[in-house]
């Protein structure tokens, strides 16, 4: 293995954790708490985990919820000042 190789393999390892890493906490934030511990020793999981719609009551599920409303209150309010 020359310079380069080892420059491309930590490259791509460190982009590979990092990605990893934002899906595995992407899964455990959306309440798929198994599938996040099972995660770690099969990574697929996390993907499947984050791919996944969030569980009722989740941190995510009221996130995203409270986007959702504070979007049709400004689109709502919106419609009404130019009309």
């Amino acid at each position: 293995m020359n310079t380069s190789d080892v420059i491309l393999f930590t490259l791509f390892g460190f982009v590979y954790l990092a990605v990893a890493f934002t899906i595995g906490l992407t899964t455990y934030r959306k309440g798929r708490k198994v599938l996040f511990y099972v995660g770690f020793l099969l990574p697929p999981l996390w993907l499947l985990g984050a791919l996944m719609a969030a569980k009722p009551g989740s941190k995510y599920q009221h996130q995203q919820d409270e986007y959702w409303r504070k979007q049709s209150k400004s689109s709502h309010s919106a419609r009404h000042q130019s009309g």
